[in-house]
């Protein structure tokens, strides 16, 4: 079984994946690409866009269908588009790790960028740390068996069954009713995924996540990225953010 970190806001989350190649030799992330993908336009985005349109936006309540919401056409349009461009970028090949968010949107971006280079790539591995920041229904999960059946190339060993469920969330009860995460909370999160970051041996890493989740792990002077907007970044930006 993979090794186990904790803290007091969190449920014990495992940080080693399985199937991680033995005979590897890590290298230190200065040596490695990092390659940042927002996820594509989820059905959230364009009813929040509607609805800022609308002058609405603070007004109605976001409705409890747009629980983990996937993308919409525009989305997967735009995620097509960013296929093409990953493959300019010499992104993908057997060193290549792909990691993305348990979330549908985040899901469906990764597999839709990544679609004709499933072979080139040496794992597509799901972790719950590079999650959004629990703000609204949009935020909660689906479970392991839900996700499983509809993104079978992916490693889903680093997620709980209910994942989403936390007691920095909610308790069992209240595992629909969306309990915001504070900075504290997030960052936690980042820390520990950025321990697991440095333990992979893959030379190319692939994050597919979402804004708010970015911009907690390099820090609030990072400007937000546009939905399925792919950025490489330096990992002295992580490391610089994660030891203040």
């Amino acid at each position: 079984m993979g090794n186990t970190s904790t803290s007091p806001n969190t449920k014990a989350i495992k940080v080693e994946p399985q199937g991680r190649p033995q005979e590897s030799v890590t290298k230190p992330l200065t040596d490695k690409r990092i390659v940042l993908i927002r996820h594509g336009q989820s059905e959230y985005n364009k009813w929040r866009s509607k609805t800022y349109s609308k002058m609405s936006f603070f007004c109605e309540s976001v409705p409890s269908r747009l629980r983990d919401a996937p993308l919409s056409d525009k989305g997967k349009a735009q995620c097509r588009q960013l296929n093409s461009h990953l493959g300019k970028m010499n992104v993908f090949g057997e060193s290549t790790l792909v990691v993305s968010s348990p979330l549908c949107r985040a899901l469906q971006t990764a597999t839709l960028a990544c679609e004709g280079y499933e072979d080139a790539v040496s794992r597509f591995v799901v972790s719950p740390l590079i999650s959004e920041r629990v703000h609204t229904y949009c935020d909660i999960g689906s479970t392991v068996k839900e996700m499983e059946t509809r993104f079978s190339e992916f490693d889903f060993s680093l997620v709980e069954d209910q994942w989403w469920v936390h007691s920095k969330y909610g308790s069992e009860n209240d595992v629909f009713e969306p309990i915001k995460e504070s900075d504290t909370q997030v960052f936690n999160r980042v820390k520990l995924f950025y321990q697991w970051l440095q333990q992979q041996p893959e030379d190319v890493i692939v994050l597919v996540s979402h804004g708010n989740f970015f911009r907690c792990l390099f820090g609030h002077w990072f400007a937000k990225m546009k939905n399925c907007e792919c950025r490489e970044v330096s990992h002295q930006k992580v490391e610089r953010w994660i030891s203040k």
